[in-house]
């Protein structure tokens, strides 16, 4: 019994050093409106960028308690945070994670996590204008811009 509870902590703890990788990021506010169901930010020292493609995490947060889409497995969720990765010549990108959790800043219970590391294809091409092509603007330019 001993061996099965010091797993199950250690389980526990490596969960809980995951999850708050979010919660510890320095997020920043990307384009504020008043007119947008949530408020989306992005984490610089989170980009990473290899010629011309480059990661990113960002969060948002919800101005109002959203359901999930899964009819079998029904929750709401007050945060979102994704892992994206951007062509950054194609102006594309397309999810690598997906967190939804109860709480805002990404706390609270992580109620779903879709991983989509196995999938090749681009998304659609973002829309000039759009929060998400101000967030690709800011992962596809150098690194030592994103500081200042």
């Amino acid at each position: 019994m001993k061996h099965y509870c010091s797993i199950y902590k250690l389980a526990t703890l490596i969960f809980l050093l995951l999850a708050s990788e979010f919660a510890n990021a320095a997020w920043v506010e990307v384009d504020p409106s008043e007119n947008r169901a949530f408020i989306m930010f992005y984490d610089p020292e989170s980009i990473d960028k290899v010629g011309d493609i480059a990661t990113i995490k960002t969060l948002k947060n919800y101005k109002e308690a959203k359901n999930s889409v899964d009819p079998d497995k029904p929750y709401k969720f007050l945060s979102q945070t994704t892992v994206q990765e951007i062509n950054c010549l194609r102006k594309k990108y397309r999810h690598r994670e997906i967190s939804m959790w109860s709480g805002l800043n990404a706390t609270g219970k992580m109620e779903q996590k879709h991983m989509y590391s196995g999938e090749k294809g681009w998304g659609e091409r973002v829309r000039f204008g759009s929060i998400e092509s101000v967030v690709i603007d800011k992962a596809c330019r150098p690194k030592e811009i994103n500081k200042i």
